[in-house]
């Protein structure tokens, strides 16, 4: 059965009366039904025949319209509920499945994607032992295996090296052939774990004296070892003599027994949504002591919301631990399904710590409790979905949707009427207040981060680098300087430290440790730039006035539009900055953005003082 015969079986077959009677007579034009209508048809749905139509019906237009995305996994799992309610056209549906699987290896760009689609070839295994696809992605594996392999000589890191041989180790459990493959990441991250911790002379990498991670990596060889029921042992010894010598090293800095115990009990209570009191003491020396776990309710079931196409918006942090999207979704709400945004994190590396990601869905369900849509501009919140799947913790957060930002309309450069104007000042300026007295700072204001509909109804979004204030903390100190903002909208002494650590990442290896030149001359010189660029870092501001100048700047791209330029929210275009407020109109918004927008942060106007301006 090729994808023509599905069809004819769609539009005779499967179209029964319940299927009729679920879609509300949009059968006849199913094709041309939005994708996520369809999908929506399948969520706690019971009936086998709308079950089988719904699920026919994705697997084509999948097929037709090229959809990609994590989510397209979730559906294609859920959809090989088929074999069980079609029996009599397994062997039709597997050559479909395969087709489907095949063409998405192909359009996959690192190992774990590959091993997404293999799990699901994999389940297929027990109907049919021969799908092209298992074939194409040993073959694709086996070449981003070595390409990867390659990437981490280069640029070795702790974590890519857990996560490389997490992958190897997965790819040997689908009975991939990759003995070779696993013996060079064996011996690659054990040569990476020596010269880490300095075991030979020249080493190339300096790190901390912290072993956790080198026994992750251990972990995982071992791992891999098991599998080959020590066959890898007997073959090598050579690779055996080197297993047993890193050990015994990195014994004399640890115990590999106390480092498994501790990990047992912290994975433990991860599965009892009681994460280690170390994430809250990530902030005590701030002054910011926010307990992760307060008030968190992971009140959303996965099968209760759906995520529509592809994402609006990913990437993957600076850190490299979380990959993050923001989608379009539907959410099953009080009996109806509406339309909602949804913000995914997804760890990238084992054993993520998520007290940032709580600390946002923290300040998101606040803000919601306290949502007037005619005082204020925050966010409705539905919501957190927490999922762990093969030992890969995802959080998704649930929020109210809209189209729009303040940025998508300065792009369309429309001109704000002054009735408008006005209200949108209010809203924000009244908002932010509010949100100040609460002791919640947002660090990152700026058009994009403010949605908007046609009516310039606002709501504030991404507090993924917010703080909140505790033991009366207000200000940045020292190391622990969130340097938080964007360009162009940030604080000036922000904006500072964004070009000064910029400047610094020319002389920072992947470790961000300093390299000096060889030569004394350079060397003092390289070593006066590094000290004055890291003391111009560690400069303190107010986090109170770093939203009030930030949101100045929003204001004023808005009334300038296309006129906006570029950097000038630095101390040394200031002047330039308030030359160009003082021509604006109306009066009383260049009354307001010229107390918002001084340099200096003592003589800046609070929110508490806009809004009696305003009132």
């Amino acid at each position: 059965m090729l994808s023509v015969d599905l069809l004819m079986l769609v539009k005779t077959q499967f179209e029964t009366q319940n299927v009729r009677d679920a879609f509300e007579g949009k059968c006849d034009n199913i094709f041309k039904v939005p994708l996520d209508e369809i999908i929506k048809r399948t969520f706690n749905q019971k009936n086998k025949e709308i079950l089988i139509y719904s699920y026919s019906v994705y697997l084509l237009r999948i097929d037709q319209e090229d959809a990609q995305g994590i989510e397209i996994l979730k559906y294609i799992r859920g959809s090989l509920v088929l074999f069980e309610y079609l029996e009599d056209m397994i062997p039709a549906l597997i050559d479909i499945y395969d087709n489907l699987i095949l063409k998405k290896i192909h359009e996959c760009k690192c190992l774990e994607n590959i091993l997404e689609w293999v799990e699901i070839a994999d389940i297929l295994t027990k109907y049919h032992n021969n799908l092209m696809a298992l074939p194409a992605a040993f073959n694709i594996f086996v070449e981003l295996a070595y390409k990867e392999m390659l990437r981490l000589s280069l640029n070795p890191s702790v974590l890519d090296h857990i996560f490389y041989l997490k992958n190897i180790k997965k790819s040997i459990v689908y009975k991939f052939p990759i003995y070779n493959v696993a013996l060079i990441a064996i011996g690659n991250s054990l040569d990476f774990i020596e010269q880490r911790n300095k075991f030979y002379p020249n080493e190339l990498i300096d790190v901390d004296e912290g072993t956790d991670q080198d026994w992750e990596i251990i972990e995982k060889i071992e791992k891999i070892v098991k599998i080959y029921n020590e066959e890898i042992m007997i073959k090598d010894k050579i690779l055996k003599e080197n297993l047993n010598q890193v050990i015994e090293k990195l014994e004399n800095k640890s115990s590999y027994r106390e480092w498994k115990d501790r990990k047992k009990i912290l994975k433990d209570k991860r599965k009892l949504n009681d994460y280690s009191e170390q994430n809250e003491n990530n902030y005590k020396n701030t002054g910011f002591t926010f307990n992760v776990n307060a008030n968190i309710d992971y009140n959303i079931n996965y099968d209760d919301f759906e995520i529509i196409g592809e994402s609006i918006w990913s990437y993957v942090d600076i850190n490299e631990i979380f990959q993050i999207a923001i989608y379009k979704g539907n959410l099953k709400y009080e009996g109806k399904w509406i339309t909602v945004g949804i913000k995914m994190y997804q760890e990238k590396k084992p054993d993520t710590d998520f007290s940032k990601v709580c600390r946002e869905i923290n300040i998101l369900e606040k803000l919601s409790n306290i949502k007037n849509e005619s005082f204020n501009c925050f966010t409705k919140y539905y919501g957190t979905c927490r999922i762990n799947k093969e030992g890969k913790l995802t959080y998704y957060m649930i929020m109210e949707y809209k189209e729009k930002t303040l940025k998508d309309f300065l792009s369309r450069e429309e001109k704000i009427s002054e009735q408008n104007l006005e209200r949108i000042f209010c809203q924000l300026i009244k908002s932010f207040n509010e949100m100040h007295n609460l002791g919640i700072f947002h660090l990152d204001i700026k058009p994009v981060n403010i949605l908007t509909d046609e009516h310039f109804n606002l709501s504030i979004i991404d507090y993924d680098i917010s703080v909140i204030k505790t033991n009366g903390m207000n200000r940045s100190s020292g190391r622990s300087n969130r340097v938080a903002g964007s360009n162009n909208y940030a604080n000036p002494i922000i904006q500072k430290q964004m070009r000064n650590l910029e400047a610094l990442k020319s002389y920072s290896d992947c470790n961000n440790q300093i390299y000096f030149p060889n030569n004394a001359e350079n060397n003092s010189i390289t070593k006066n730039f590094t000290k004055k660029c890291k003391i111009l870092c560690e400069q303190s501001y107010l986090y109170s006035a770093a939203d009030v100048f930030s949101l100045g700047m929003t204001l004023y791209h808005l009334m300038v539009g296309s006129s906006f330029k570029s950097g000038l929210n630095t101390d040394e275009n200031n002047e330039e900055l308030l030359k160009n407020v003082e021509n604006l109109k109306p009066d009383w918004a260049k009354d307001i953005l010229s107390g918002m927008l001084n340099r200096d942060e003592k003589k800046r106007i609070s929110f508490k003082d806009l809004q009696k301006s305003i009132e």
